[in-house]
């Protein structure tokens, strides 16, 4: 079983999920341009967004229960902003999704359903909740360099913490994207 939590709410709490569905990748959409002769040039390629499937399972006592269910459910889900959702299975990520499409149940037995939610992660990326600290600087006249190694599919930019251990008024950060001067 895969424990899912939905904007701050464990799942776990009123259904049993059954599996998360998540591609490799996200979609690509392609922009060719035909050639004279054979074939097509690639001339754009976009990163689209990612879709999850959470397919679960609803366990009542009698249909009163399961009705009263459906609407908890539908409040946790009524969101309208993408919101943090993290899996079990990948315990340092999480997801900015938001759900998608209709919800409906497919109904075994009177007190028993199967259902499943599309969720939509519009960045398309998994977010890390791990931070590495770099101690191991070398320097080389009035700087320290560190050499940060980024093991995620997408660029990522670091988040710095400075701790001043005396005054010196000054501090500089550059990297291959930009430069932050404060002092």
């Amino acid at each position: 079983m895969i424990e899912v939590t939905f904007n701050g709410v464990k799942l776990s709490r009123y259904i049993r999920v059954t599996d998360v569905v998540s591609p490799i990748g996200n979609n690509r959409e392609l922009t060719l341009s035909e050639n004279l002769s054979i074939g097509a040039t690639v001339t754009k390629m976009r990163r689209g967004v990612k879709e999850h499937v959470i397919k679960f399972d609803i366990d009542t006592k009698d249909a009163r229960e399961r009705e009263e269910l459906k609407h908890v459910l539908a409040g946790i889900f009524d969101v309208e902003k993408p919101v943090k959702i993290t899996y079990s299975n990948e315990p340092y990520k999480y997801y900015l999704g938001i759900p998608h499409g209709e919800v409906t149940t497919e109904r075994v037995t009177r007190w028993f359903n199967r259902s499943e939610i599309k969720i939509i992660i519009p960045d398309g990326v998994a977010h890390s909740t791990t931070y590495r600290r770099f101690d191991n600087g070398t320097v080389s006249s009035d700087k320290i360099v560190f050499n940060l190694v980024n093991d995620g599919n997408v660029p990522a930019i670091p988040i710095v913490t400075v701790k001043h251990n005396a005054e010196n008024g000054y501090i500089g950060i550059v990297n291959s994207t930009g430069a932050l001067e404060l002092g």
